[in-house]
């Protein structure tokens, strides 16, 4: 009989574990997250997961009258991390270096106070394309004191005026994160090399004040969680400054 009732349980949990994959699948191709999508693994500090696992638990959908101007390296982190806890952005299309219009990318842009200081933190939304993965979605963060140069409401700006923004770049350590000690510091030294080969999926949000990052390997909301029937991890991190960077929280999409 205890033969019978753990092959029904491996065979429950194996359906499961598909249908987690099959769900995300199914949110690249609708363009809607559905109410639920996340359950709580770790949560460091309860005041800050449980308002942040609310918010990213709401259904978000991608309008369809916004589909065709959508770009397209938006779609996965918006669905994924959209929350009504995110920063106020305003967003304008970045062109891609030799790019095609369906290669647009974005900026997103947005004040903020880190650790009592007046900041503006700018998240880059492009493709980048390997031998291995294709053309794959992922975003940028840098934290600056500058403002955006005013350009045309209804044009792309250009790559090279982002470049004209100083400030650190937030390099995360994803491996870190999904292997390494909850209380480890997850910020990379800053290194060009480290910012061309970062392959995450990011945002920010307010809790009580103060920021904190959402982040998903790129990878695995790309290939590992809507085709291989795996699940993908949601990491929130407070940030106190480019270097120090610590999880709050772990959620799980399933």
């Amino acid at each position: 009989m205890w033969r019978y009732l753990l092959t029904a349980g491996l065979l429950i949990s194996m359906l499961s574990f598909a249908r987690a994959g099959e769900r995300l699948g199914e949110i690249f191709v609708a363009g809607k997250r559905p109410a639920g999508l996340y359950t709580s693994v770790s949560q460091l500090n309860s005041a800050v997961c449980q308002p942040v696992m609310d918010s990213l638990n709401k259904e978000f959908a991608i309008s369809d009258d916004r589909l065709d101007d959508y770009p397209r390296a938006a779609v996965e982190p918006d669905l994924l991390l959209t929350s009504d806890l995110e920063l106020p952005w305003q967003r304008k299309l970045v062109r891609q270096p030799a790019a095609e219009i369906y290669k647009l990318g974005r900026v997103d842009f947005a004040p903020a106070y880190l650790e009592g200081r007046s900041v503006i933190f700018y998240r880059r939304t492009f493709e980048i394309h390997g031998k291995t993965i294709g053309d794959l979605a992922v975003n940028s963060l840098k934290i600056s004191s500058e403002r955006l140069t005013a350009t045309s409401t209804d044009q792309p700006m250009e790559e090279r005026n982002l470049r004209m923004i100083h400030g650190p770049e937030i390099l995360v350590n994803i491996d870190s994160l999904k292997h390494g000690s909850e209380t480890a510091n997850v910020g990379t030294p800053r290194d060009p090399r480290s910012l061309e080969s970062q392959q995450i999926l990011l945002n920010v949000i307010n809790v009580g004040g103060a920021p904190f990052i959402l982040a998903i390997d790129a990878v695995d909301a790309e290939i590992g969680g809507p085709h291989s029937g795996s699940q993908i991890d949601l990491f929130v991190l407070q940030i106190h400054s480019a270097a120090n960077i610590r999880m709050a929280c772990h959620f799980v999409g399933q």
